[in-house]
């Protein structure tokens, strides 16, 4: 039972393999051959500066016989641009006449305080064409932010208030006087003061520091792999070859016991 279980496990494990492997190779030509060329596909972009980008492609456009249909490629930046950099041309476009031409275009940072210094983004674009060979293809830009850091202030605001009311002094004099045989004086003086001096003073000092910094990034790299379409459909051949022979020799060995 136990020699049964490896044998499984190790059909399982090769399966599991080559399933990676086709994952992994699932678009060769893509890696061995860049159909469209950019240049360069990473820079440093600094303060307001510019960097201009070239893109060629690696041979002439074939589409399907439709007249009614354009023949070309297309490749869009337009969602993959942050905020804070502007393209002189978010797309650029070949047609069949023009597939030997160098298409250019240029990336300016506008507006540094959106970005952290050493930041990296990307600027994506899958190629749009009815050719077979250029459809889906995709390029990546890496761009590297370099700018000095800044520090927006709002300080200090201040209000006092003082409130000092007047004092009021009140005197009342009554005098009554009356004289018959006997003489009665009556005199009444009262006298009331009241003094009130509050003072009140209120002092606001906000301060408040905002830095913003925003950051874009998605990062898509091609590795290219060093082997030929041929080379690899030979290394395929050969793995699944390895694989079945030692599920066969496992399964021959179990029959002879």
């Amino acid at each position: 039972m136990s020699k049964q279980i490896r044998f499984w496990w190790a059909v399982l494990t090769a399966l599991v393999t080559m399933t990676a492997l086709s994952v992994f190779f699932a678009n060769p030509s893509q890696a061995i051959n860049p159909k469209i060329n950019i240049s360069p596909t990473s820079f440093t972009l600094s303060e307001f500066a510019s960097t201009q980008i070239s893109a060629t492609l690696d041979e002439p456009i074939l589409c399907a016989s439709d007249p009614s249909l354009p023949c070309s490629v297309i490749l869009n930046f337009a969602t993959s641009i942050p905020l804070g950099v502007s393209l002189s041309n978010s797309s650029i476009e070949w047609t069949q006449t023009e597939w030997a031409q160098t298409k250019t275009f240029t990336v300016t940072m506008t507006n540094p305080s959106l970005f952290q210094n050493n930041a990296v983004f990307h600027l994506v674009a899958v190629a749009n064409s009815r050719s077979e060979y250029y459809s889906r293809f995709s390029v990546d830009l890496a761009v590297t932010v370099a700018v000095t850091q800044t520090t927006t202030s709002i300080l200090s605001t201040t209000t006092t208030t003082s409130l000092t009311p007047s004092t009021t002094t009140t005197t009342l004099s009554t005098t009554t006087t009356t004289s018959l045989t006997p003489s009665t004086t009556t005199s009444l003086t009262p006298s009331t003061t009241t003094s009130l001096t509050p003072s009140t003073t209120t002092s606001l000092t906000p301060s408040t520091t905002t830095s913003l910094a925003a950051r874009t990034a998605t990062n898509q790299n091609l590795d290219k792999i060093p082997a030929t379409g041929q080379n690899l459909r030979v290394a395929l051949y050969a793995i699944w070859v390895l694989v079945f022979g030692v599920a066969l020799t496992f399964r021959r060995k179990i029959r002879q016991q």
